[in-house]
């Protein structure tokens, strides 16, 4: 089975704790720092443990989502190796649209599945996942920013046309009749791959598990908000945190760092959130979302490494 190399992993690792120091650095030097740390102090430690665990939940439902979509390919692979995997991948998730994921492909790859089957479960990851955010952002736009909604409407239109074009059995009989290249066979198993996971039978699995995913994790936003001292309607704040992570990949930042904070801390303040505090709550939920998630997946793939 493939690996990564521990040479790689070092370098991972060095990074990944470079990224996190400039990126508190970076936002520290911006703020107040006496009325950051008391408002920092004022929130409990037994809610960071209820982040940690609501995070925890986001990948477990995703994780459920993913194993349902690619263990059919080769059911002779263990559940722990497919979780392993998964979370390895987020360590790579600070990359533009988180492509750097993909790697579960290599060590999938040698356990028999095809890099044309992962790669289209993980478009149709992707896919999911935009249409659950911008629905869960819905609610944000029609009651504080209605002058909004008719763009909101259009992108989720538009989404919901991609998400069809891409589902639809008919584009692998376009791609067949049009490419001549001998590529061709690994990209019409590509898109019957997307085809199939996407079809209603297997959404009736998918959908529940992404709105889950997604509206556990942006309710992390909400008791920050509320333990900032902020109190506002909890839809509006989680539709805050959705509509700022499609910000961040929009903005084709790695990880959408910075693109997302901004987002959340403009919107927020809009709100009539002290701009401090929205700031400060734009790293919490980052810290403990992003960051989580890309500190799991580097021990992830080093369990990896050592039980191949």
């Amino acid at each position: 089975m493939k690996q990564l190399s521990r040479h790689y992993l070092k370098i991972l690792s060095i990074s990944i704790v470079f990224f996190v120091i400039a990126y508190i650095v970076s936002f520290a030097i911006t703020l107040d720092d006496e009325k950051v740390y008391d408002s920092f102090t004022q929130i409990p430690i037994m809610t960071y443990w209820i982040l940690a665990l609501l995070a925890f939940l986001n990948y477990t439902f995703r994780f459920i989502r993913w194993y349902n979509f690619v263990s059919p390919m080769n059911n002779e692979i263990s559940k722990f190796k497919h979780w392993l995997i998964y979370i390895g991948g987020f360590a790579l998730t600070t990359t533009p649209g988180k492509t750097g994921e993909t790697i579960r492909s290599v060590y999938l790859s040698s356990l028999g599945i095809k890099y044309s089957q992962s790669l289209g479960a993980f478009i149709s990851e992707r896919l999911l996942d935009v249409v659950t955010v911008l629905f869960l952002s819905i609610a944000l736009f029609l009651f504080s920013f209605p002058k909004y909604t008719f763009w909101v409407v259009s992108a989720t239109l538009m989404v919901i046309f991609i998400f069809l074009f891409f589902r639809s059995k008919l584009l692998a009989r376009f791609i067949d009749k049009v490419i001549k290249h001998q590529s061709k066979t690994a990209i019409i198993l590509f898109q019957n791959t997307i085809s199939k996971l996407l079809e209603n039978k297997s959404l009736l699995k998918a959908l529940p598990l992404s709105f889950f995913a997604w509206g556990i994790q942006s309710y992390g936003l909400v008791i920050i908000v509320n333990a900032l001292g902020f109190e506002v309607n909890q839809w509006l704040i989680m539709g805050i945190y959705n509509i700022s992570l499609l910000a961040g990949a929009i903005s084709f930042i790695p990880g959408g760092i910075g693109a997302t904070e901004a987002a959340i801390s403009i919107l927020l303040t809009s709100l009539g959130m002290d701009l401090t505090l929205a700031v400060l709550a734009s790293i919490i939920i980052r810290g403990m979302t992003l960051w989580f998630s890309v500190v799991l997946g580097l021990f992830s793939l080093m369990i990896l490494n050592l039980t191949i």
